[in-house]
Protein backbone atom coordinates (compact mmCIF):
# COMPACT_ATOMS: atom_id res chain seq x y z
CA UNK A 1 0.00 0.00 0.00
CA UNK A 2 0.92 3.60 0.58
CA UNK A 3 3.81 2.66 2.85
CA UNK A 4 5.95 2.44 -0.29
CA UNK A 5 5.56 6.17 -0.89
CA UNK A 6 6.49 7.02 2.66
CA UNK A 7 9.62 4.91 2.35
CA UNK A 8 10.94 7.04 -0.50
CA UNK A 9 14.11 8.76 0.64
CA UNK A 10 14.65 12.47 1.00
CA UNK A 11 12.38 15.22 -0.22
CA UNK A 12 9.39 13.18 -1.43
CA UNK A 13 8.87 11.59 1.97
CA UNK A 14 8.88 15.08 3.50
CA UNK A 15 6.30 16.23 0.93
CA UNK A 16 3.73 13.53 1.65
CA UNK A 17 4.23 13.99 5.39
CA UNK A 18 3.66 17.76 5.20
CA UNK A 19 0.04 17.32 4.11
CA UNK A 20 -0.49 14.41 6.55
CA UNK A 21 -1.42 11.91 3.86
CA UNK A 22 0.20 9.00 5.77
CA UNK A 23 -2.06 9.63 8.78
CA UNK A 24 -5.15 9.41 6.59
CA UNK A 25 -3.80 6.34 4.80
CA UNK A 26 -3.33 4.61 8.14
CA UNK A 27 -7.10 4.85 8.46
CA UNK A 28 -7.39 2.73 5.30
CA UNK A 29 -8.47 5.64 3.13
CA UNK A 30 -7.32 5.28 -0.47
CA UNK A 31 -9.98 7.13 -2.49
CA UNK A 32 -12.06 4.00 -3.02
CA UNK A 33 -15.65 4.70 -4.21
CA UNK A 34 -14.71 8.28 -5.17
CA UNK A 35 -14.84 9.29 -8.84
CA UNK A 36 -12.30 11.95 -9.79
CA UNK A 37 -12.10 13.80 -13.07
CA UNK A 38 -8.81 15.34 -14.19
CA UNK A 39 -8.81 18.06 -16.85
CA UNK A 40 -5.44 18.62 -18.45
CA UNK A 41 -3.50 18.14 -21.65
CA UNK A 42 -3.01 14.58 -22.92
CA UNK A 43 -2.41 11.51 -20.78
CA UNK A 44 -0.22 8.44 -21.16
CA UNK A 45 -2.14 5.74 -19.31
CA UNK A 46 0.50 3.13 -20.19
CA UNK A 47 3.07 4.76 -17.88
CA UNK A 48 3.96 2.18 -15.19
CA UNK A 49 2.94 4.56 -12.38
CA UNK A 50 -0.64 4.88 -13.69
CA UNK A 51 -1.07 1.72 -15.76
CA UNK A 52 -3.21 0.14 -13.02
CA UNK A 53 -5.38 3.19 -12.40
CA UNK A 54 -9.12 2.57 -12.57
CA UNK A 55 -10.12 4.67 -15.58
CA UNK A 56 -13.85 4.82 -16.22
CA UNK A 57 -13.85 7.04 -19.31
CA UNK A 58 -11.70 9.42 -21.35
CA UNK A 59 -12.35 12.21 -23.85
CA UNK A 60 -10.30 14.67 -25.90
CA UNK A 61 -12.15 17.96 -26.28
CA UNK A 62 -9.35 19.52 -28.33
CA UNK A 63 -9.44 16.82 -31.03
CA UNK A 64 -13.09 15.91 -30.36
CA UNK A 65 -12.54 12.19 -29.95
CA UNK A 66 -12.38 9.63 -27.16
CA UNK A 67 -8.60 9.27 -27.04
CA UNK A 68 -6.65 11.89 -25.03
CA UNK A 69 -3.43 9.92 -25.47
CA UNK A 70 -0.64 10.66 -27.94
CA UNK A 71 -1.81 10.12 -31.52
CA UNK A 72 0.04 10.22 -34.87
CA UNK A 73 1.01 13.78 -35.69
CA UNK A 74 0.69 15.04 -32.09
CA UNK A 75 3.47 16.98 -30.42
CA UNK A 76 5.08 14.44 -28.03
CA UNK A 77 4.96 16.98 -25.20
CA UNK A 78 1.16 16.97 -24.90
CA UNK A 79 1.07 13.94 -22.60
CA UNK A 80 3.68 15.18 -20.12
CA UNK A 81 1.59 17.46 -17.92
CA UNK A 82 -1.52 15.29 -17.67
CA UNK A 83 0.49 12.15 -16.92
CA UNK A 84 2.45 13.93 -14.20
CA UNK A 85 -0.72 15.23 -12.55
CA UNK A 86 -2.49 11.86 -12.78
CA UNK A 87 0.48 10.16 -11.14
CA UNK A 88 0.64 12.76 -8.38
CA UNK A 89 -3.02 12.23 -7.56
CA UNK A 90 -3.59 8.57 -8.30
CA UNK A 91 -0.34 6.85 -9.22
CA UNK A 92 0.47 3.43 -7.77
CA UNK A 93 3.83 1.76 -8.32
CA UNK A 94 5.57 0.13 -5.34
CA UNK A 95 8.93 1.67 -4.58
CA UNK A 96 8.44 4.52 -7.06
CA UNK A 97 5.30 6.60 -6.73
CA UNK A 98 1.96 6.60 -4.95
CA UNK A 99 -0.70 9.29 -5.09
CA UNK A 100 -3.02 9.91 -2.14
CA UNK A 101 -6.11 8.62 -3.97
CA UNK A 102 -4.59 5.70 -5.89
CA UNK A 103 -7.72 3.59 -5.43
CA UNK A 104 -10.16 6.15 -6.83
CA UNK A 105 -11.92 5.86 -10.18
CA UNK A 106 -10.81 8.37 -12.82
CA UNK A 107 -12.37 10.31 -15.67
CA UNK A 108 -9.66 11.82 -17.88
CA UNK A 109 -10.37 14.74 -20.18
CA UNK A 110 -8.01 16.63 -22.44
CA UNK A 111 -9.13 20.27 -22.51
CA UNK A 112 -5.72 21.88 -23.05
CA UNK A 113 -3.79 22.21 -26.30
CA UNK A 114 -0.51 22.49 -24.31
CA UNK A 115 1.48 23.61 -27.37
CA UNK A 116 -0.57 26.80 -27.86
CA UNK A 117 -2.62 28.98 -25.51
CA UNK A 118 -5.88 30.43 -26.83
CA UNK A 119 -9.31 31.43 -25.57
CA UNK A 120 -11.11 28.36 -26.98
CA UNK A 121 -9.44 26.38 -24.20
CA UNK A 122 -11.90 27.98 -21.78
CA UNK A 123 -14.74 26.44 -23.81
CA UNK A 124 -12.99 23.07 -23.75
CA UNK A 125 -12.61 23.43 -19.99
CA UNK A 126 -16.33 24.06 -19.47
CA UNK A 127 -17.19 21.16 -21.77
CA UNK A 128 -14.87 18.97 -19.70
CA UNK A 129 -16.57 19.99 -16.46
CA UNK A 130 -20.00 19.23 -17.91
CA UNK A 131 -18.78 15.87 -19.24
CA UNK A 132 -17.26 14.97 -15.86
CA UNK A 133 -20.46 15.77 -14.02
CA UNK A 134 -22.57 13.83 -16.53
CA UNK A 135 -20.30 10.82 -15.99
CA UNK A 136 -20.72 10.86 -12.22
CA UNK A 137 -17.65 12.71 -10.98
CA UNK A 138 -17.61 13.55 -7.27
CA UNK A 139 -14.43 15.62 -7.52
CA UNK A 140 -12.63 17.45 -10.30
CA UNK A 141 -8.99 18.48 -10.26
CA UNK A 142 -7.50 20.81 -12.87
CA UNK A 143 -3.98 22.19 -12.99
CA UNK A 144 -4.92 24.79 -15.58
CA UNK A 145 -5.27 28.56 -15.45
CA UNK A 146 -6.10 31.27 -17.98
CA UNK A 147 -4.76 34.80 -17.71
CA UNK A 148 -3.28 35.96 -21.04
CA UNK A 149 -6.54 37.39 -22.42
CA UNK A 150 -8.31 38.07 -19.08
CA UNK A 151 -8.72 41.60 -17.73
CA UNK A 152 -8.15 42.27 -14.04
CA UNK A 153 -11.74 43.44 -13.53
CA UNK A 154 -12.99 40.10 -14.91
CA UNK A 155 -11.36 38.14 -12.08
CA UNK A 156 -14.41 38.42 -9.85
CA UNK A 157 -15.38 34.75 -9.98
CA UNK A 158 -18.44 35.45 -12.12
CA UNK A 159 -17.42 36.98 -15.43
CA UNK A 160 -15.05 34.75 -17.41
CA UNK A 161 -16.19 31.90 -19.66
CA UNK A 162 -14.90 29.27 -17.24
CA UNK A 163 -16.31 30.96 -14.13
CA UNK A 164 -19.77 31.18 -15.65
CA UNK A 165 -19.51 27.69 -17.09
CA UNK A 166 -18.64 25.83 -13.90
CA UNK A 167 -21.18 27.52 -11.64
CA UNK A 168 -23.96 25.04 -12.43
CA UNK A 169 -21.69 22.08 -11.66
CA UNK A 170 -20.69 23.60 -8.31
CA UNK A 171 -24.35 24.22 -7.51
CA UNK A 172 -25.12 20.57 -8.21
CA UNK A 173 -22.42 19.36 -5.82
CA UNK A 174 -19.25 18.83 -7.83
CA UNK A 175 -16.18 19.66 -5.73
CA UNK A 176 -13.56 21.42 -7.84
CA UNK A 177 -9.88 21.79 -6.89
CA UNK A 178 -7.74 24.12 -9.01
CA UNK A 179 -4.10 25.13 -9.23
CA UNK A 180 -3.59 28.78 -8.33
CA UNK A 181 -0.95 29.39 -10.98
CA UNK A 182 2.75 30.17 -11.10
CA UNK A 183 2.93 33.90 -11.83
CA UNK A 184 4.09 34.96 -8.36
CA UNK A 185 1.44 37.66 -8.73
CA UNK A 186 -2.27 37.55 -9.47
CA UNK A 187 -3.87 34.26 -10.41
CA UNK A 188 -5.92 33.49 -13.47
CA UNK A 189 -9.34 32.04 -14.03
CA UNK A 190 -11.21 29.89 -13.01
CA UNK A 191 -9.11 29.89 -9.83
CA UNK A 192 -10.94 33.13 -8.92
CA UNK A 193 -14.29 31.32 -8.64
CA UNK A 194 -15.74 31.48 -5.11
CA UNK A 195 -17.00 27.89 -5.12
CA UNK A 196 -13.74 26.13 -5.96
CA UNK A 197 -10.77 25.28 -3.75
CA UNK A 198 -7.77 27.15 -5.13
CA UNK A 199 -4.35 25.80 -4.15
CA UNK A 200 -1.02 27.61 -3.88
CA UNK A 201 2.45 26.08 -3.51
CA UNK A 202 4.90 25.62 -0.63
CA UNK A 203 8.27 23.97 -0.11
CA UNK A 204 8.36 20.73 1.87
CA UNK A 205 8.97 22.70 5.07
CA UNK A 206 5.82 24.79 4.53
CA UNK A 207 7.56 27.94 3.28
CA UNK A 208 5.59 29.80 0.61
CA UNK A 209 7.10 29.54 -2.88
CA UNK A 210 7.81 32.80 -4.70
CA UNK A 211 6.14 31.63 -7.92
CA UNK A 212 2.85 30.75 -6.19
CA UNK A 213 0.13 33.10 -7.45
CA UNK A 214 -1.58 35.37 -4.92
CA UNK A 215 -4.91 37.02 -4.33
CA UNK A 216 -7.03 38.90 -3.80
CA UNK A 217 -9.65 38.55 -6.51
CA UNK A 218 -10.95 41.72 -8.16
CA UNK A 219 -13.90 41.76 -5.75
CA UNK A 220 -11.59 41.47 -2.73
CA UNK A 221 -11.84 37.81 -1.74
CA UNK A 222 -8.93 35.85 -0.31
CA UNK A 223 -7.31 33.43 -2.73
CA UNK A 224 -5.77 30.86 -2.65
CA UNK A 225 -7.77 29.01 -0.02
CA UNK A 226 -5.04 26.52 0.88
CA UNK A 227 -1.45 25.52 0.10
CA UNK A 228 0.20 22.19 -0.70
CA UNK A 229 3.67 21.02 -1.80
CA UNK A 230 4.73 22.32 -5.21
CA UNK A 231 8.55 22.25 -5.34
CA UNK A 232 10.85 19.35 -6.26
CA UNK A 233 7.92 17.01 -6.75
CA UNK A 234 8.77 13.52 -8.01
CA UNK A 235 6.41 12.95 -10.94
CA UNK A 236 5.71 10.46 -13.68
CA UNK A 237 7.04 11.56 -17.07
CA UNK A 238 5.61 10.06 -20.24
CA UNK A 239 6.32 7.60 -21.65
CA UNK A 240 8.01 5.63 -18.84
CA UNK A 241 10.38 7.72 -16.75
CA UNK A 242 10.29 10.14 -13.80
CA UNK A 243 11.62 13.58 -13.03
CA UNK A 244 11.60 16.32 -10.40
CA UNK A 245 9.25 19.17 -11.27
CA UNK A 246 7.78 22.34 -9.74
CA UNK A 247 4.45 24.15 -9.83
CA UNK A 248 1.01 24.58 -8.34
CA UNK A 249 0.11 21.96 -10.94
CA UNK A 250 1.21 19.42 -8.32
CA UNK A 251 -0.11 21.30 -5.31
CA UNK A 252 -3.65 20.93 -6.66
CA UNK A 253 -3.62 17.12 -7.03
CA UNK A 254 -2.13 16.75 -3.54
CA UNK A 255 -5.03 18.79 -2.14
CA UNK A 256 -7.51 16.96 -4.38
CA UNK A 257 -6.16 13.67 -3.08
CA UNK A 258 -6.83 14.72 0.49
CA UNK A 259 -10.32 15.81 -0.53
CA UNK A 260 -10.93 12.38 -2.05
CA UNK A 261 -9.91 10.69 1.20
CA UNK A 262 -12.32 12.93 3.10
CA UNK A 263 -15.07 12.05 0.64
CA UNK A 264 -14.43 8.37 1.19
CA UNK A 265 -14.57 8.85 4.96
CA UNK A 266 -17.63 11.15 4.82
CA UNK A 267 -19.68 10.31 1.72
CA UNK A 268 -22.59 12.29 3.15
CA UNK A 269 -20.69 15.60 3.13
CA UNK A 270 -21.46 18.19 0.48
CA UNK A 271 -18.83 19.89 -1.65
CA UNK A 272 -19.11 22.97 0.56
CA UNK A 273 -18.57 20.89 3.70
CA UNK A 274 -15.45 19.29 2.19
CA UNK A 275 -14.09 22.71 1.27
CA UNK A 276 -14.85 24.12 4.71
CA UNK A 277 -13.17 21.17 6.46
CA UNK A 278 -9.98 21.56 4.41
CA UNK A 279 -9.84 25.30 5.08
CA UNK A 280 -10.64 25.15 8.79
CA UNK A 281 -7.99 22.52 9.47
CA UNK A 282 -5.27 24.21 7.41
CA UNK A 283 -2.29 25.67 9.26
CA UNK A 284 -3.09 29.37 8.81
CA UNK A 285 -6.83 29.11 9.47
CA UNK A 286 -6.87 31.62 12.34
CA UNK A 287 -5.36 34.41 10.25
CA UNK A 288 -5.93 33.84 6.52
CA UNK A 289 -4.35 36.23 4.03
CA UNK A 290 -3.98 36.72 0.28
CA UNK A 291 -0.57 35.04 0.14
CA UNK A 292 -1.12 31.83 2.10
CA UNK A 293 -4.90 31.68 2.27
CA UNK A 294 -5.91 29.45 5.20
CA UNK A 295 -2.52 27.74 5.01
CA UNK A 296 -1.06 24.30 4.29
CA UNK A 297 -3.84 21.78 3.85
CA UNK A 298 -3.93 18.93 6.40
Amino acid sequence: GYAHACQLSGYQADVVSLVQVPELMNRVLTGENVTISILNAGFDITHPAVANAKIQAMYDFVSNDSNPQLQPGDDPSITFHGTAVLGTLGGALPGQLYGPAFNATFLLARTEDYVYEYIDEEDYFVAGVEWAEANGADLLSASLSYLDWVNWEDLDGKTTITDRGIQAAVDRGLFIVLAGGNTGDRMGTPADHAGVLTVGAVWADGTLVKFSSRGPTFDGRIKPEVLAPGVKIYVAKAPNTYLISNGTSYSAPYAAGLAALLMQAHPEWTNYQIKEALMKTALNSTSPDVNRGWGVVQ
